[in-house]
């Protein structure tokens, strides 16, 4: 880990201390009216507005600037001026007729007759001309607010609206907040993104796969590209800093991903494309190279850090594998906690070799049992069990990017990337939650492009055991489901999926015994249908499971239970298009039992 992270802020992409603190630098009025307001302009914030990261006094706020329109700053120049900019303000106007900033104002009104912060915020050059700062110490808790940036020129952003949490031991009746994952915009419009902005939710949890590397990879994405994303290297995986930028970019002028972010605050984690697919330590990306690639890890983060509002740490003096986090926790009141974890950074290698068929469908080996294998890193694992055995919110909830509940089907294990090929580690924070106990233990995930809803089990080694919590998945936003992969291979389905023909024939027929008599090339969603039976059977733990739709979930929490309903729309390939309840279940106090209140038709 040290040297990864050795490589990550000292070799090749130097951060400024400023930049990642989000440092600011508030104004009193009268201040030069050179900022005063315009006209506002898409083209000189193309990406709109971004806040992540809320706090009971502010959170991080984010928009970048087209570099036609602005001169920016350099980290040099920051570096060398910012403590007198921050103890002489002369020196702050004089730098503002440099051209380096943009006017932050927040208000608790649209029309920012009253700004309660006025702030000038860097314009950073080497960092694609974003502007991120953190108001955190500057607001007040359980207040909406608005927000909006300004040029030297006058252009003004889109408005953002945000909302701070209730201080930490505030008693509080209930809070809604959004679950999503995987969004890729070579797919088809992130439709649901609308419909999640029109949600009332304190903010969103996004667990990874906020971009995709490739832009047309047949393994797991559509045929033909519905969107197109041009890279600059000209390849169609992303490899260098420039190809992972403008990969944010372009997500970022989605419409209806614009829409929610003006809304609503993001907390995030990455996934593995944000990087590569299947991705472990240190940089390595098994289906591009077996070997590390550390500069093209490095490139990756650095986007992301530029473009993501994450308040994650950074301590210059500190060799252990924490140097580099971006696993933290959030608190809401006295009623929730929320643990944010790294999934990817940190995770050891497959345990039973790096080829497709060593990681899915396979029966597994004895190094997935060892003891010595880890997803999260000892740091990470003895953080996460520490918060949770200490904690005093009512709910506890884990956003975990992959499946923590066993998934097999005809005896073989689904996935390895998933916590399925760290059953020792999964075993151990089970452990603990189960001694203490951990008072009503939620997970949301991501990453499968399912939605499912589990009993999380203290074990999985003679079936079920104990459950110790519950695990709720959002399924894709616009990202392949299982059936839209299905299809891909549908014209010779049994050749090309790594399944056994007979094994798999005689297991429908066990189950569904009309379907061979109908013969086996039925319609692939009758077919998928059965499957997605037979993954309930033969996993009992699972309640719900269903990977035919496109969408999101809400999770609401109360003083007496836990609300869960995933929404999926009608279509990811119109601009527009409704949603529909899916799924309802609900969680009581004091239990690890899932309710179902709706579930479709399949089951």
């Amino acid at each position: 880990m040290n040297e990864y992270n050795s490589y990550m802020f000292k070799k090749g992409h130097p951060f400024s201390t400023y930049f990642l603190e989000g440092t600011i630098f508030p104004i009193t009025d009268p201040f030069p009216s050179m900022f005063s307001e315009a006209g506002s302009s898409e083209k000189v914030f193309p990406q709109s507005v971004v806040s992540g990261d809320p706090t009971s006094s502010g959170m991080i706020l984010w928009t970048r600037v087209n570099p036609s329109f602005i001169k920016g700053a350099s980290n040099e120049k920051i570096d060398r001026n910012a403590s007198l900019w921050q103890t002489e303000p002369s020196s702050l106007t004089t730098a503002a007729e440099e051209d380096l900033f943009v006017l932050l104002e927040v208000a608790e009104s649209k029309d920012f007759s009253s700004p309660v912060l006025r702030a000038l915020a860097p314009v950073w050059k080497e960092h694609d001309y974003v502007a991120r700062i953190d108001t955190d110490t500057f607001l007040k808790a359980n207040r909406t607010y608005y927000y909006r940036f300004i040029t030297k020129s006058g252009y003004t952003s889109p408005i953002g609206r945000c909302q701070t949490l209730p201080e930490k031991d505030e008693a509080v009746k209930q809070v809604s907040i959004g679950h999503v994952s995987c969004q890729d915009y070579t797919n088809g419009h992130f439709t649901a993104f609308t419909h999640l902005a029109a949600e009332d939710i304190a903010f969103f949890v996004h667990l990874g796969d906020y971009v995709y590397e490739v832009t047309g990879n047949a393994d797991y994405q559509a045929t033909e590209n519905f969107r197109e994303v041009d890279l600059p290297s000209g390849s169609p995986t992303a490899y260098t800093l420039e190809d992972y930028r403008q990969l944010y970019k372009t997500y970022r002028t989605d419409f209806h991903l614009q829409r929610l972010h003006e809304r609503h605050a993001m907390v995030a984690v990455w996934d593995d494309h944000e990087y590569a697919n299947d991705t472990f330590y240190p940089g390595v990306a098994p289906d591009d190279d077996p070997d590390p690639n550390m500069a093209r890890r490095s490139s990756a983060n650095q986007a992301w850090f530029e473009h993501i509002p994450c308040r994650f740490t950074y301590q210059k003096e500190n060799d252990s594998e924490s140097t580099l986090a971006i696993y933290r926790h959030i608190e809401i009141g006295s009623l929730a906690a929320i643990y944010m974890m790294d999934e990817r950074l940190y995770r050891d290698s497959f345990p039973c070799g790096n080829d497709p068929a060593d990681r899915y469908f396979t029966e597994g080996c004895r190094e997935r049992e060892s003891s010595g294998r880890s997803m999260l890193g000892t740091p990470q694992r003895d953080w996460l069990i520490n918060k949770l055995t200490t904690s005093k919110s009512r709910w506890n909830i884990w956003g975990n990017q992959v499946q923590i509940t066993q998934l097999k089907f005809l005896g073989r294990f689904i996935n390895l990337d998933s916590w399925d090929g760290f059953p020792y580690e999964r075993n151990t924070i089970a452990r603990a939650i189960a001694k203490h106990p951990v008072p009503n233990f939620i997970a949301l995930t991501g990453d499968f492009h399912t939605f499912e809803a589990s009993h999380i089990q203290e074990h999985y080694r003679n079936g079920k055991s104990k459950a110790i919590g519950v695990e709720f998945m959002a399924g894709p936003i616009s990202s392949n489901h299982l059936i839209e992969t299905t299809k891909n291979y549908a014209d010779h389905l049994l050749e090309r999926v790594p399944l056994p023909i007979k094994q798999t024939a005689d297991a429908v027929e066990s189950y569904v015994p009309s379907v061979i008599k109908e013969g086996i090339k039925l319609p692939v969603t009758r077919l998928f249908t059965e499957f997605q039976n037979i993954i309930k059977t033969a996993n009992p733990w699972i309640e719900l499971f269903d990977s035919t739709s496109h969408g999101y979930a809400v999770l609401t929490l109360t003083e007496t239970k836990a609300d869960w309903k995933a929404y999926a729309v009608e279509s990811i390939k119109e601009l527009e298009s409704p949603k529909s309840l899916l799924l309802h279940c609900e969680v009581l106090d004091g239990e690890s039992m899932i309710r179902v209140l709706k579930k479709n038709s399949y089951f």
